[in-house]
């Protein structure tokens, strides 16, 4: 009995369990209990409740509505913090550094001008100081000097009576309307002048503005040359200060150029024999040679102070330059065109370097002479045993003028004889290159002489140029003050 009321007793509980069991499955709506999760509204997250729904959980990508947390990143603007670099006015405290005019305490010592006064016994006073200073600062290097150099020297190319070249020298524009500085020298003989720039450039000489010959200086006026470069000249020369020369090497580098320094004080040489007048020349270093001549040397501001014309073959870097300043005693007056120059200066080349006769043979007695008339010249030869004679015969009183040119080596002088026999002459001559030229004017009466050429104790033929000339007295003006008494015949 006992047994059936456990059994019933235990059915009853099964029955129990299974009605409790199937009661259970409404449990599932504990997913409404999701929608507590509105309190995910505390962060959307609470919409994980429809976790409920499991078949939608793909909704959960609306998570990505968690983003605008990131609104917190306007924390950055916290960087403004960055403005507290305004605190860099604090360097003001920089005038502090006023407290180095503490430094013009050294004036209860000694400047620096009075400190160089005593270091090199300095006199000038500290105003000429100063400017001395600021001269030396404004001194050029040798590249600055070179690329001034070249815009303002040429080439100056001297031509003969036949045209062809017959030397080369330089030359320096010392304004903007052509004026050109050269030597003398290189010009001397020239029928026709050119130049040449550095660039390549050809212009004709048309005038020879003056010229010395004692000073060895020319000026000449460049054809169809305006607003050109050009030097700057000074009469400042300091013994040590740096020298520059710059021209036309060989007559064939142009733009050659060198340094070396001012080797002397101004040197003063004698216009010539019984005067005291003289002019002054500078002595300088930088290296030279044949075709600088007529060139400039320059200081370290690209100023000229003098004109290259000669130097020593001997020793080391003994040359010379007539000093700028003797620029200002040329007569600027002069004005001959260059064809003009050469008739006046150098007539007889005229008639040398256009020979139109040769010596007839046999002409060895006055009965044989070769005649001659008035501008001939005649090419012959002599030695010790051969004797040439010409013949002139003058219509009228005339002046005569006879050149005689040899060799330098082989220096003999032809003689005039007339009615009465040989007339003295008083020669006058120069060495031209490797030769010699004889010059000789007299006054003759009109009639027949004959001049007689013999290159005494020469064993060899040596060659000449006889050139005579000789026009009425009367219309000669150079011995005005010469009387009848005075013709030779």
């Amino acid at each position: 009995m006992k047994k059936i009321r456990f059994l019933a007793l235990a059915l009853c509980l099964v029955l129990l369990f299974c009605s409790c069991a199937a009661l259970q499955g409404p449990q599932g709506l504990q997913g409404i209990q999701g929608e507590k999760g509105e309190q995910g509204e505390q962060g959307i997250q609470g919409e994980q409740g429809i976790q409920g729904e499991q078949g939608p959980k793909g909704e959960q990508g609306e998570q990505g509505l968690q983003g605008p947390q990131g609104e917190q990143g306007i924390q950055g603007e916290q960087g403004v913090q960055g403005e507290q670099g305004v605190q860099g006015p604090q360097g003001v405290q920089g005038p502090q550094g006023e407290q180095g005019e503490q430094g013009e305490q050294g004036e209860t010592g000694k400047s620096a001008y009075q400190l160089y006064c005593e270091k090199y016994n300095y006199t000038g006073t500290e105003e000429q100081w100063l400017a001395e200073v600021h001269e030396k600062l404004n001194r050029l290097d040798s590249e600055d000097i070179y690329n001034i150099a070249k815009e303002a020297t040429v080439t100056v190319r001297v031509y003969n009576y036949s045209g062809e070249l017959r030397g080369s020298g330089s030359g320096f524009f010392i304004d903007g309307e052509g004026t050109l500085a050269t030597a003398h020298h290189v010009i001397d003989g020239a029928h026709s002048m050119k130049i040449e720039t550095f660039y390549g450039k050809s212009y004709d000489v048309e005038t020879v503005i003056g010229f010395d010959k004692v000073r060895d200086i020319a000026l000449l006026r460049v054809k169809d040359v305006k607003d050109n470069a050009f030097l700057k000249t000074t009469d400042s020369v300091t013994p040590g200060e740096t020298a520059y020369s710059f021209g036309c090497s060989l007559g064939i580098l142009s733009g050659s150029f060198a340094s070396g320094v001012i080797a002397a004080p101004l040197r003063e040489k004698a216009v010539g024999e019984g005067t005291t007048e003289v002019f002054k020349e500078l002595q300088y270093t930088a290296p030279v040679s044949q075709g600088n001549s007529g060139g400039p040397i320059l200081n370290a501001k690209g100023e000229v102070m003098g004109i290259v014309t000669w130097g020593y073959t001997v020793g080391n870097s003994l040359s010379f330059a007539t000093h700028i300043s003797e620029l200002d005693t040329l007569d600027r007056t002069y004005m001959k065109s260059v064809a003009d120059f050469f008739d006046e200066t150098e007539y007889y080349r005229i008639k040398l370097l256009e020979v139109l006769k040769d010596e007839a043979e046999a002409n060895d007695t006055q009965s044989a002479a070769n005649t001659v008339t008035c501008g001939d010249s005649i090419k012959g030869t002599s030695q010790n045993d051969d004797v040439d004679f010409y013949k002139l015969v003058i219509g009228e009183d005339s002046h005569f003028s006879i050149a005689f040119v040899v060799s330098e080596d082989t220096l003999f002088a032809p003689a005039l004889i007339g009615t009465g026999g040989a007339i003295e002459l008083e020669w006058t001559g120069y060495a031209d290159e490797e030769l010699v030229v004889c010059c000789a004017t007299v006054r003759l009466a009109a009639g027949t002489y004959y001049v007689g050429v013999n290159a005494q104790g020469a064993e060899e033929s040596v060659p000449y140029v006889l050139y005579t000339y000789w026009d009425a007295w009367a219309d000669y003006e150079g011995f005005g003050d010469v009387t009848n008494e005075d013709m030779i015949s």
